[in-house]
């Protein structure tokens, strides 16, 4: 009977052990459904350390660092977020994108240092989208190098190579769009929406065609993702770019009984005193520019105006500068040496037009096509010249 009791006890002992062993094994199992790894092989990053970034709206943000094994090998465990978000892996001379938008094991191997474009990713169709746009961004942006060279060296003239230049950047573009269109609710699509490719913007949300695409992709974020920042700066800026539209719509019904451009009129005094209209200038593309000269950025500004309006002033390419300086007598001294429009506006960062054309910072521009639409704003001076030249032609 002894016998029969201690076999009985050790029975429930080890059933007791075999019930905890389970628990423990679904509370990992558990863990392991609220956590993605992301993990691989880096051949050419031995000892090198790795830092996992996540890319938010407001900036980088570190998550996690590990040292590379001598093999290679490295993992990370992230905790899994409630939307979608782009991550970073970055070493010292290198980086990797990638999105996490589920749990499950991402597998990364290659030669990141050395031959980027040689990195696989498995796991995650969304890095993998989005990598397949990183890739055609280097390599457009390789044939626009071998351009910039030809034209360095002479071998390419101005014309030419913004022919060119526009060229590569809109066949770039029609080979994204189909994949825009296919998924609009991937992250992959909202990056490309706001890729550049040799500095130069591939899509406007100003623009009639491409806000399109924004509002295909911000209508499935609003849906999906409605506690993404992302998502609110998406909708954000497809809402503005349908606004100015709706602007430029009323302007142009107005223009044939008050000559109104791009949907608020200005008319101010230039260095004789002369009142000029911005509607005067109708039939150019122009660059509406709000500056103040007395700013310590003005001077390099206006070089790289200088350097626009050289080459493309012969071509129907005109600027309108509105100086907000307090003082009068330095605005007319600065702007007595440049060759566009200068005007003056007395009330400076007071004026009716700061409010209108909701004017931030300074400088701050727009870029005014031949009908009088505001087609693009506030982008990098070396970067609207590809607007600029399909617009002129």
């Amino acid at each position: 009977m002894y016998l029969c009791i201690s076999k009985f006890t050790e029975m429930k002992r080890t059933g007791f052990l075999y019930c905890v062993l389970l628990i423990f094994i679904s509370f990992i199992s558990c863990q392991n459904k609220t956590k993605v790894i992301v993990k691989g092989e880096l051949s050419d990053m031995k000892g090198d350390t790795l830092v996992l970034e996540r890319s938010e709206i407001g900036g980088d943000k570190p998550v996690d660092t590990v040292v590379v094994d001598k093999d290679g090998s490295f993992s990370f465990k992230i905790q899994k977020q409630e939307y979608p978000e782009f991550y970073t892996l970055k070493s010292k001379n290198s980086s990797f994108t990638l999105i996490l938008d589920s749990v499950g094991t991402i597998y990364i191997e290659g030669s990141l240092k050395t031959s980027p474009d040689s990195v696989k990713i498995k796991g995650s169709e969304e890095s993998v989208r989005l990598q397949s746009f990183i890739q055609r961004q280097r390599e457009t942006e390789k044939k626009i190098a071998l351009l910039l060279a030809d034209y360095s060296s002479g071998l390419v003239n101005d014309s030419l190579y913004s022919v060119r230049l526009r060229m590569l950047v809109d066949e770039h573009k029609k080979e994204v769009i189909p994949e825009i269109i296919k998924h609009p609710q991937s992250l992959a699509s909202y990056f490309v929406l706001f890729q550049r490719v040799g500095n130069y913007s591939l899509f406007i949300p100003y623009s009639k065609e491409d806000n399109r695409y924004y509002s295909a992709v911000a209508t499935y974020f609003d849906q999906f993702y409605p506690k993404s920042p992302r998502t609110k700066y998406l909708h954000d800026i497809t809402v503005q770019g349908i606004t100015m539209r709706k602007k430029n719509e009323i302007a142009r019904s107005l223009s044939d009984q008050n000559n109104v451009i791009g949907g608020f009129e200005i008319e101010l005094p230039d260095l004789s005193g002369k009142m000029v209209r911005l509607s005067s200038l109708k039939g150019k593309v122009v660059l509406l520019d709000f500056t103040a000269y007395q700013a310590n950025l003005s001077p390099v500004h206006n070089m790289a105006l200088a350097e626009l309006y050289k080459k493309y002033k012969e071509k129907g390419f005109e600027i309108y500068q509105v100086s907000l300086d307090q003082d009068e007598h330095f605005w007319k001294v600065t702007a007595d040496n440049l060759p566009w429009i200068c005007v003056f506006e007395k009330m400076s960062n007071r004026s009716s037009y700061v409010q209108k054309y909701n004017v931030k910072e300074l400088p701050f521009y727009f870029l005014i096509n031949r009908e009088g639409d505001l087609v693009e704003s506030k982008v990098q001076i070396k970067d609207i010249e590809v607007s600029i030249s399909r617009l002129l032609n």
